[in-house]
């Protein structure tokens, strides 16, 4: 089976048509699939535990894809990167990993896995935050920095009576959110240079 076009994959992704995206994610089933398989086989996994990868690592993709992240490498590539680090974490915690198959594609993208890890820990501890602000502050800055809504449909979606009445709660709810970050040196790390 050829490839399937990255671009087309990821336009299916974002578009919300339910079938789009199922579609989707069965042409990358049947394309990639079979390499994440053979790795989970050639490294003390079974047929099982590669179709439970598999799902977990396009469980991620679709969520990183949702969330506005954007693939700088190959699909293929950040799959398999995604599904490499999650089963070299599942098989240190049960397993010992003393004779991984390392295949050239697993090297390859290790740099590309370790940037991909980085911004998904990122986006997950900004989500974490936004939790925590709650309310309007976590809309109104969802919608500025994730989904890049303009200050004129903010204003309608938020009720908020001018542009600027919006962008001056934007700059309060990021203020809140830099104080979080302030009282947690943890979290500071982990954002760094975002």
């Amino acid at each position: 089976m050829p490839l399937p076009e990255d671009n087309s994959i990821l336009e299916a992704v974002k578009s919300g048509d339910p079938r789009k995206q199922d579609k989707a994610l069965r042409d990358l089933y049947q394309a990639y699939f079979p390499y994440i398989r053979s790795y989970v086989l050639k490294n003390n996994g079974t047929a099982d535990e590669a179709k439970d990868l598999f799902q977990d690592t396009i469980v991620v993709f679709y969520q990183q894809i949702q969330n506005g992240m954007a693939i700088e490498h190959s699909i293929k590539a950040y799959l398999y990167s995604v599904a490499r680090y999650r089963w070299l974490h599942k098989l240190r915690d049960t397993r010992p990993v003393d004779d991984i198959t390392e295949t050239p594609e697993a090297v390859a993208v290790t740099e590309d896995m370790v940037e991909i890890l980085v911004k998904e820990e990122r986006l997950k501890v900004l989500s974490r935050l936004l939790e925590k602000l709650g309310g309007n502050c976590k809309e109104l800055l969802r919608l500025v920095y994730f989904e890049r809504v303009s200050y004129r449909a903010i204003v309608e979606q938020l009720n908020f009576n001018t542009e600027g009445q919006a962008k001056t709660q934007k700059y309060r709810c990021l203020n809140q959110l830099r104080d979080m970050v302030r009282k947690n040196p943890e979290i500071s790390s982990i954002l760094r240079d975002y």
